[in-house]
């Protein structure tokens, strides 16, 4: 797969199949992470997030659950990465970052219909994600593209740190 839009023929997605590939994406979740959510959740949190659920051998283990990681390019420079899971009839969004650099340039809408086409390619009918309350402009973003706010959660990772999250879902 590389897919290249053909409106956008300078952004790529192509899937995250190698070591490579997912050094890449832990490289990225180093720097994305702790910018992103530093501001409200607790340093030691994400790094426990990063280290159980972003690394190499955590995103192998996610690959052979059923995880799909995509890299997103831009001018074939890595700039960002998704990853979705197709479970049931209902898709999960379960990443969407983008490097700083990237952000407010149309990558990340870009991403979304990627994600969106595929999710209806596979024959699901509807999509869900989960995002921390306090993130505010993922959540005007998600809302902006049809997603609804339908659950309010508490969730522990397991290291004994609440996460405050939305689930929102998009009905195709």
């Amino acid at each position: 797969f590389p897919v290249t839009i053909s409106s956008f023929p300078r952004f790529s997605i192509s899937e995250a199949i190698s070591e490579a590939d997912l050094q890449a994406i832990e490289n990225m979740a180093r720097e994305i992470i702790p910018e992103v959510y530093g501001a409200y959740v607790p340093l030691y949190h994400l790094n426990y997030f990063i280290e159980n659920y972003q690394t190499v051998a955590s995103l192998q283990k996610q690959l052979q659950q059923g995880f799909l990681y995509y890299l997103l390019s831009f001018d074939g420079q890595i700039q960002g990465y998704l990853a979705l899971q197709f479970q049931s009839e209902t898709a999960l969004l379960s990443k969407l970052y983008l490097l700083s650099a990237a952000r407010g340039k149309g990558m990340g809408q870009l991403a979304l219909n990627f994600a969106l086409a595929k999710t209806s390619e596979i024959g699901h009918n509807s999509m869900e994600l989960f995002v921390n309350r306090q993130n505010l402009s993922s959540i005007a973003f998600y809302e902006r593209n049809g997603f609804e706010i339908v659950e309010t959660l508490e969730r522990d990772f397991g290291n004994g740190t609440l996460v405050f999250d939305y689930r929102m879902l998009i009905k195709l």
